[in-house]
């Protein structure tokens, strides 16, 4: 079969075809070795940076002008003392300084006292049971007294108004059964009879008291008082006290002070209550006779009271600074086998 010749026949010349396959050759041969150049020239500058990084790479931070931290000129606060003192100084630099310019002693040592300086707790504690006790007695004291005056009319206490002797006494006795309800209801222990001047006859049922202008001898039952309600108010009742005017006595000690010039509130100590003030003066000389060393400094306080239409005369001591100064001072007298209750004045 003969063969066909496409070039003639199309009218293509066979060097002209030859001559474009050599020139897209070429320029493929060019362009390959400019891309392997550039490859070769990148990776030598890769390889030299890489080796190069430690030196190259490394951040450089700018140091700041002037100190990194300034401490104020005036802080504030509280100062601590003994500052710039040259045995601090020692301590803080590692050896003496120079001489000083000016030499200032240490301050003398601080005085403690062994009443107020105490540990916190202890001073607590000590505050706490004063005030307890403080209103503790203050609240019985108070119901108590009220609960006497107003329950007890004293109806069983014979009036004669023709014997005013007879008066005074039997002031003086419901004077004492008050003062002796009021202490049974404290929990301490009671009046004794012998300084109101009546005398028991020994029985549980009741006393007998002997009339000056010779009457029947009349037996009455001393009402114990009755269970404090619940509910019941602890201010006092008011009630009609006055004064009697001072009028001391030689050798007494402390003298005496009128009710008027005592601040409410004052802490006294009663030791008892009588039918005549001049009684209860010389019963003050008698008492303080037995305990001179606990009256010292102590003033006499007689004070007229009435309590159910009778009028009597509390005998009372004045000069304590706390209620426990009361209470050390009660000790010590019914230790001795005398009257004493701490009160209040109100």
């Amino acid at each position: 079969m003969a063969e066909i010749d496409y070039l003639e026949d199309y009218g293509v010349s066979e060097s002209a075809v030859m001559g474009a396959g050599h020139s897209f050759g070429k320029w493929a041969n060019i362009s390959g070795a400019v891309v392997s150049l550039a490859l070769i020239a990148g990776l030598s500058v890769w390889g030299y940076k890489l080796l190069m990084r430690d030196v190259t790479g490394v951040p450089v931070v700018q140091a700041m002008e002037g100190a990194f931290r300034v401490a104020p000129e005036d802080p504030g606060g509280m100062r601590t003392p003994h500052q710039g003192l040259s045995v601090n100084e020692i301590a803080a630099v590692g050896e003496a300084g120079g001489p000083a310019e000016e030499v200032t002693l240490a301050p003398p040592p601080m005085a403690l006292d062994e009443e107020e300086d105490r540990p916190v707790a202890v001073l607590s504690r000590m505050a706490e049971a004063d005030t307890q006790a403080d209103e503790g007695e203050t609240a019985d004291l108070a119901a108590a007294t009220e609960m006497v005056e107003d329950a007890w009319p004293g109806e069983f206490l014979p009036e004669d108004d023709g014997a005013q002797d007879d008066i005074a006494e039997d002031g003086s006795q419901d004077a004492l059964a008050t003062d002796r309800a009021v202490a049974e209801a404290l929990g301490i222990p009671a009046p004794d009879e012998d300084l109101a001047g009546f005398e028991e006859d020994g029985s549980d049922e009741g006393t007998e008291i002997a009339l000056a202008d010779g009457a029947a001898l009349d037996d009455f039952s001393s009402p114990r008082p009755p269970q404090r309600p619940a509910d019941l108010s602890t201010s006092v009742a008011p009630s009609n006290v006055s004064t009697v005017a001072a009028d001391p006595v030689a050798g007494q000690p402390g003298g005496e002070i009128s009710v008027d010039d005592l601040a409410i509130g004052t802490r006294l100590v009663q030791l008892g209550a009588f039918g005549d003030p001049e009684i209860a003066r010389e019963q003050w000389v008698e008492i303080a006779g037995r305990f001179p060393d606990y009256f010292e400094g102590k003033r006499r306080v007689v004070q007229r009271a009435e309590s159910g239409g009778k009028i009597f005369y509390r005998l009372r001591a004045e000069g304590f600074d706390d209620l426990a100064d009361t209470r050390r001072f009660c000790t010590a007298l019914v230790a001795g086998s005398a009257d004493c209750i701490p009160v209040e004045l109100r």
